[in-house]
């Protein structure tokens, strides 16, 4: 399975030591999926994360923790445009209208820039996902995996004992 990833162009560049939780992005510089560790370390959800343990020294509960931490990945990732995509069947389905549309913007196109690039699809059969539905479809798996490794996101200091 990793070798098939590596083939389509994955590399977890996470180190064994740290979370890893992979959400699918689209990159807009390169219009390519690409693979996103959404616990990286200094990233928005490991110091929102690490933030609620510092503030409780430790003492927050499961129920307090889940609810903030759905929170910020609501504010964060929930229908912000450079985080959602569509998935469609291939080929996309849509109707005849919808086919003589593509073609008359492409010949408008044509004749305004000499090439089309890229042309607006109507689609029948979509659907817009966003980072935050990803982790919400796998949310108890999530939660429960920041939970049981609190330890590695903020370990609180121990006081220096003075005699």
């Amino acid at each position: 399975m990793q070798n098939k990833l590596r083939d389509l162009g994955y590399h977890n560049k996470c180190n064994t030591k740290e979370l890893v939780w992979n959400v699918i992005e689209i990159d807009m510089n390169s219009d390519g999926v690409v693979y996103t560790n959404l616990l990286e370390k200094n990233g928005y959800i490991w110091n929102e994360a690490k933030d609620l343990l510092k503030e409780s020294k430790g003492t927050i509960s499961f129920e307090e923790f889940e609810t903030k931490i759905d929170k910020s990945l609501m504010y964060m990732y929930w229908s912000r445009y450079e985080y959602e995509h569509v998935i469609t069947t291939f080929p996309p389905h849509t109707t005849l209208k919808g086919i003589e549309e593509i073609l008359k913007e492409r010949d408008e196109k044509i004749k305004l820039y000499d090439k089309c690039r890229f042309v607006q699809v109507p689609l029948d059969v979509a659907e817009k996902v966003d980072v935050y539905m990803q982790v919400q479809l796998n949310w108890t798996a999530f939660i429960t995996y920041l939970w049981e490794n609190r330890e590695k996101i903020y370990k609180p200091r121990k006081p220096k004992v003075v005699d």
